[in-house]
């Protein structure tokens, strides 16, 4: 959600989205998590609507998290964080480029893992124009939590 708010509403790009610019607020009560935010603002560029991906070609960011546009400083949209969330997401989960998911296909669970790696490598695509919008990605998560939460 931070995201799509950051985009949508504000018209900002972060541009450097990776695991330490994201921060959890814990509910011990609760015990699970009551808040994400993101954080470190530094390189994020304010884009007015209307303005096309031409203006947008800075080389910044972390490398392992850039999207392909940016490493080969092509012109680039919001889609660029859309990646970098993609490859956060990959590199919390232990994924590098040399490794895949393990998926048991005898697990409950199964369809909802593949689902989600599924959802990943696409928010990842080389193309900036196969990667899903942020209310779609936003909604599978919401659909993937409701499955989680039935099966426990």
């Amino acid at each position: 959600r931070g995201l799509h708010y950051l985009h949508s509403h504000c018209n900002i790009l972060h541009r450097d989205l990776k695991p330490q610019n994201i921060c959890f607020e814990w509910d011990s009560a609760k015990k699970r998590v009551k808040r994400v935010c993101i954080i470190d603002f530094n390189i994020s560029k304010h884009v007015p609507k209307g303005v096309g991906k031409s203006l947008l070609h800075s080389l910044v960011g972390t490398p392992n998290y850039m999207a392909n546009e940016v490493i080969e400083k092509q012109p680039y949209n919001c889609s660029v964080d859309i990646c970098s969330f993609g490859n956060t997401i990959a590199c919390c989960l232990g994924w590098n480029n040399s490794t895949k998911p393990l998926i048991n296909k005898h697990d409950a669970m199964s369809s909802v893992v593949e689902r989600f790696c599924k959802l990943i490598m696409r928010c990842t695509d080389k193309q900036e124009n196969e990667r899903p919008q942020l209310l779609v990605i936003e909604n599978e998560l919401q659909l993937l939590l409701h499955i989680v939460e039935q099966v426990k």
